[in-house]
């Protein structure tokens, strides 16, 4: 089936989740190397995976935010999610959920990118927050990464007591730009639409 795409990169198509997405779900989140980064037990079962694309959906419906879906455009290939939680009014955390063979191609900056510039030019967001992540290298610099080229600020402290994975976290604050256009304006190419 064909997916819709909401916006774009010139590599990335970002969707929606779906009732119907289960098959999509189970692919993303039964995979045990996705899932050994965000759950304590390391493994979604299958009512973890059901429960999520509920919550995902549900977000969606009542925030007009979910992780969303994001697909290989040559390929149509799911590559795996990205997108924001709500956390406080006009604040959100962003996050990333990839299949391993997308990793390291530099899928998730680009990804991350284009989901801060949504948040900030057409959810008007103050705060972008980025956690959860446990202290791996490349993670570690993925924050830094996505605040490239003026993009925003950002600051980072290590907090271990306030995650669920047993590895420290990297919380970081993306700050929005002080100079911002009423229009929304995309500096990078990379970014070819938003519709």
């Amino acid at each position: 089936m064909q997916r819709t795409y909401f916006m774009k990169t010139n590599r990335i198509g970002f969707s929606k989740w779906r009732s119907e997405d289960i098959e999509l779900a189970r692919n993303l989140w039964g995979n045990p190397n996705v899932t050994k980064f965000i759950c304590a037990s390391g493994r979604f079962i299958e009512e973890d995976i059901e429960s999520r694309l509920e919550m995902e959906i549900a977000n969606e419906s009542k925030y007009q935010v979910q992780y969303w879906p994001i697909f290989d455009l040559d390929s149509n290939d799911l590559i795996g999610c990205c997108g924001l939680r709500p956390y406080k009014e006009k604040q959100y955390e962003i996050g990333f959920h990839l299949l391993p063979k997308f990793w390291g191609k530099g899928y998730a900056t680009e990804a991350g990118r284009t989901v801060i510039k949504y948040a900030f030019h057409y959810l008007s967001a103050l705060l972008v927050t980025v956690g959860g992540w446990p202290s791996r290298q490349r993670a570690a610099s993925l924050p830094s990464d996505l605040t490239k080229g003026g993009l925003a600020q950002w600051s980072h402290t290590v907090n271990c007591s306030s995650t669920h994975l047993s590895s420290s976290a990297l919380s970081a604050s993306l700050l929005r730009p002080i100079k911002r256009s009423n229009r929304p304006r995309f500096p990078n190419p990379a970014v070819t639409s938003i519709v």
